[in-house]
């Protein structure tokens, strides 16, 4: 591609002068702000909502359950039985979720039980 008798830095100079013209800039600072800043305000709303359930959850079915995650709106609860699953959901039905939805600072738009 560079004829052979070329001084090497002559073509360190062609490289530099036909690499990719313009572009997005390389540097990943400002992407890795952007996860920083995500991941922070994900711990923030987990920390938020699982504050919220250990003070809402009653105390009989608190030890019952243990929160999985919360992703889009979704808080995903895992019981350990399926006489558990069916208390939470008479709790969650009998106002426990529209307590849980106005105490956390999160848009949470459905409590998912699961069993183990």
């Amino acid at each position: 591609m560079y004829p052979v008798g070329v001084h090497p830095e002559a073509r360190l100079s062609l490289i530099r002068r036909y690499r990719a013209v313009g572009g997005r800039d390389p540097a990943i600072a400002d992407t890795v702000a952007r996860e920083r800043a995500r991941l922070e305000r994900a711990a923030r709303d987990d920390g938020d909502i699982v504050s919220a359930w250990d003070g809402l959850v009653p105390d009989h079915l608190r030890g019952r359950a243990a929160i999985v995650g919360l992703r889009g709106g979704v808080l995903t609860v895992r019981c350990r039985s399926a006489p558990d699953r069916f208390a939470l959901d008479r709790w969650l039905r009998s106002g426990g979720e529209r307590e849980l939805r106005a105490r956390a600072r999160v848009a949470l738009t459905r409590v998912r039980l699961t069993l183990r």
